[in-house]
């Protein structure tokens, strides 16, 4: 039972027990004032979401101070909490579940994520401040080397694709390294190593 069904199961026992309206009216205002300040769980659920939704808990690819590429948002974190994204510049643009990044040629961009969270009547947020570095040559080649170790994390584990599924596999894993290493921008980084993982099916 619910901490707020416990409470009223108490109450009910205490309003029998009444002799008189004025002390029935205190019992009843006391226990309604002890019954709102209960937390529903959906209430407890946010909270909980909202402590353990952490950078590293949704992107362990890159720090939150050098965002260069594309990376994925949750949706849904902890007991099934809905979440929502907001950002405050087009450095980095939500589409989805995708945060599409683009550095700018002129200068490192700050920029504000805002996370909705929400399940039933309960919600809140959560903001994280991200740097997105100006774009470079230097800039590229992390995106490269990121992408790449994105696309050898790609494993077979247990068999789960059979050996023709696998082998095609292989082959879209070889073609997208090979354009990303070809790629002169990291938007072309991205889009290659997105499409891979789209032709994959991930």
């Amino acid at each position: 039972m619910s901490s707020s069904g416990m409470m009223c199961r108490e109450a009910k026992t205490a309003f029998e027990s009444v002799k008189d309206i004025n002390s029935l009216n205190e019992s009843v205002s006391g226990y309604q004032i002890q019954i709102g300040n209960v937390a529903t769980k959906d209430e407890t659920d946010v909270a909980a979401a909202k402590e353990s939704l952490t950078w590293d808990a949704f992107c362990q690819d890159m720090e939150i101070d050098n965002v260069f590429q594309n990376f994925t948002l949750p949706s849904t974190f902890g007991q099934d909490v809905a979440i929502s994204w907001q950002s405050s510049s087009s450095a980095i643009v939500i589409d989805g579940t995708t945060a599409k990044v683009t550095p700018s040629d002129d200068s490192t961009q700050s920029v504000t994520l805002t996370a909705t969270l929400t399940k039933g009547e309960a919600s809140d947020t959560k903001t994280f401040t991200i740097t997105v570095p100006q774009s470079g040559s230097g800039l590229v080649e992390q995106a490269k080397e990121s992408a790449l170790a994105e696309l050898d994390a790609i494993k077979n584990d247990d068999n789960f694709y059979n050996d023709t599924e696998w082998a095609a596999i292989e082959r879209i894993i070889e073609q997208a390294k090979t354009n990303i290493m070809a790629a002169g921008e990291i938007e072309e980084v991205n889009a290659t190593l997105a499409k891979a993982k789209q032709d994959i099916g991930l």
